[in-house]
């Protein structure tokens, strides 16, 4: 399996250490309450539906993470999100649970002009880091055919969801080799 970071995303909010092979002059960390707007900017300009009042009750959880800019490696003034993941308690049969044993990548986006460099994959190793430390023994996600090499290099096991095109991911978060 793919070894991934030993540093996780601290309970508390804090940030998360980027492996070596996420993209320079980006930060993965929780999203807080004042991150909310530009969460569901992101989630929305990716064509992704996400109810308000549910997203802030993820974020109030700890449940959603978002990929922002540095802006002293970036040239820029201020911190601008381009990425945000939101994860939800599924269990198997897709019904949501209310406790955690069990997360769901919900949503995950990633703005158009920061695509393809690695910030989707940086925000999907730390919702695994997150799963994790919250003691969840399985993460899955939900997604079209074409992005089935994407979950499948960062360890998923792939399956097709019955009567359906779509295909369902499932990572065991305590087998993988979370070395450096």
């Amino acid at each position: 399996m793919r070894s991934l970071s030993s540093e996780r995303l601290v309970a508390d909010g804090g940030s998360w250490s980027p492996p070596s092979d996420q993209p320079a002059g980006i930060a993965i960390r929780r999203a807080d309450a004042d991150d909310v707007v530009d969460v569901i900017r992101v989630l929305e300009g990716a064509l992704l539906e996400i109810d308000a009042a549910v997203l802030r009750s993820r974020v109030g959880d700890g449940r959603v993470l978002l990929a922002e800019t540095d802006p002293a490696t970036e040239g820029e003034r201020t911190r601008t999100v381009v990425g945000a993941l939101s994860l939800e308690s599924r269990d198997d049969d897709g019904s949501h649970v209310a406790a955690d044993d069990r997360l769901h990548i919900d949503a995950v986006a990633v703005t158009r002009h920061r695509r393809e460099v690695g910030i989707g994959s940086a925000l999907v190793r730390a919702a695994i880091d997150a799963a994790a430390a919250r003691e969840v023994d399985h993460l899955t996600a939900a997604f079209e055919g074409d992005l089935r090499e994407f979950y499948a290099d960062l360890g998923f096991r792939i399956e097709p969801i019955e009567g359906t095109d779509r295909l369902r991911g499932i990572v065991d978060v305590g087998a993988l080799d979370r070395r450096s």
